[in-house]
């Protein structure tokens, strides 16, 4: 059976969208940079997750500080990238979990299957991703204050924000 990618899509948008608007209520006046969709594709795992510069600066001021004339396991370039873009690391890593929604999870259910192959894996990643520039459609960020450039991507555990921005690229050319 193939990833039922519009149903998935519709899915994610129908939980996720309230959520997003609910989350940015509570935190008017915080400078977000991204929005991410952090995902185990293998289990259908999607957990929604935002960062803010303010957060971003205090993680990576925290590694410099600690490498100061030491060795880092990373060079200062590296790791502005790893703070920036590493969703574990993120303020609000998880905020909401879309998995276990009625709506997602009687989907992730029948898929389970093909979830075991990495194509399915695949279109699971690219339907997620879908879903994100849906929610950018249906003005889900909308809360946010005007002139504010969020990042989306959608992130499978075993790859790197390189990978999840040249799929985001793939499925939106007019990406950042």
């Amino acid at each position: 059976m193939p990833i039922p990618t519009a149903e998935l899509r519709a899915a994610i948008v129908i939980v996720a969208a309230p959520a997003i608007e609910n989350f940015l209520a509570k935190h008017q006046g915080e400078r977000f940079y991204a929005f991410a969709f952090d995902c185990n594709a293998a289990y259908g795992d999607i957990i929604a997750c935002f960062n803010t510069e303010d957060h971003y600066e205090k993680c990576l001021g925290a590694h410099l500080t600690r490498y100061a004339g030491k060795k880092s396991p990373w060079t200062e370039e590296e790791a502005k990238e790893l703070y920036r873009w590493n969703t574990g690391d993120w303020a609000y890593q998880g905020f909401f979990d879309c998995h276990p929604t009625p709506q997602v999870a009687s989907i992730i259910s029948d898929i389970e299957e093909e979830l075991d192959e990495e194509e399915g894996q695949q279109a699971f990643l690219d339907a997620v991703c879908e879903a994100l520039l849906d929610l950018r459609k249906a003005n889900a960020f909308a809360a946010l204050p005007n002139g504010s450039e969020l990042s989306l991507f959608c992130i499978d555990h075993e790859e790197s924000s390189a990978q999840a921005f040249e799929r985001m690229k793939r499925l939106d050319p007019d990406q950042k």
